[in-house]
């Protein structure tokens, strides 16, 4: 049993659809993936720091307090994801470099 023209179209043009709409899908988680940022703080021997992530990749990878003069590192995991957190956000604006300036770190409550 052949199959008329016309429905040979149909079927063609719902397959193409089909394969756009899951290319489509793909392209979109794709692409967010691959600029999600994600911070995770680091446990070090003296302390803690922090990563952000880009796209699972690592951007910054911090062992100490920003600003603060020699290493010294966080007091404790949750100040970590504080600044860290912060800085994100700062990228996240595309405010250029994440700085993070000491009246910054004073209104986090962070300990140096």
């Amino acid at each position: 049993m052949l199959l008329e023209p016309m429905t040979i179209r149909k079927y063609w043009v719902y397959y193409f659809f089909v394969v756009s709409l899951v290319v489509y899908v793909y392209a979109e988680v794709y692409s967010k993936r691959k600029n999600e940022i994600t911070v995770r703080a680091v446990e070090l021997q003296n302390g803690w720091g922090y990563d952000v992530l880009i796209g699972g990749n690592p951007y910054i990878h911090q062992k100490q307090i920003p600003g603060c003069e020699g290493n010294i590192t966080f007091q404790s995991k949750e100040e970590a994801l504080k600044v860290g957190n912060l800085v994100k956000q700062k990228i996240l604006l595309k405010k250029g470099l994440p700085a993070v300036s000491m009246e910054e770190l004073d209104s986090l409550q962070i300990k140096r």
